[in-house]
């Protein structure tokens, strides 16, 4: 099962895309990789004024035209110090499209879907929430990390 870029360019020059393990794009805007894992990028950060919530997750990782986007699963865990009975913690699902200029997407909870914006590729930025506007959020992306097989994005049957 190949792993799709959206490129013009030969997959080798893609990251997770070894030298051997490609066949050329030609005019298609899809780039297959085959014989390759996924790729899964660890991350982390904060949102709020005081850094009250923290975010941890794993993020795959699509390459553009235009950069890349990043999506997946993730844990927010509150922090702060007026936890009331004990710590806190929400599943969500972040999407973000990151090019040089820019870093924007949405995180996803139960109860809310937010959107975030951020100039640059810096990861400091703004959350804006149904309950909140401006907040701020800090976004890390990690080192690559190998996915199994099964946990593969972006792949055809």
């Amino acid at each position: 099962m190949p792993t799709a870029f959206a490129s013009r360019a030969s997959c080798s020059e893609h990251e997770g895309c070894g030298k051997d393990a490609h066949d050329r794009c030609g005019d298609t805007d899809v780039c297959r990789c085959a014989g390759r894992l996924a790729q899964s990028y660890s991350f982390s950060g904060q949102i709020g004024y005081l850094h009250e919530w923290e975010m941890t997750g794993n993020l795959a990782k699509t390459v553009t035209r235009l950069g890349a986007d990043y999506s997946g699963a993730m844990t927010l865990r509150h922090v702060g110090l007026c936890s009331v009975n004990g710590v806190e913690q929400k599943q969500a699902h972040m999407q973000l499209k990151v090019s040089s200029a820019r870093l924007e997407g949405t995180l996803v909870m139960d109860d809310d879907r937010c959107r975030i914006v951020a100039s640059g590729s810096s990861g400091s930025g703004l959350l804006t929430c149904r309950h909140g506007q401006g907040v701020p959020i800090n976004l890390l992306i990690g080192p690559a990390v190998e996915t199994k097989t099964t946990d593969r994005v972006g792949s055809n049957p």
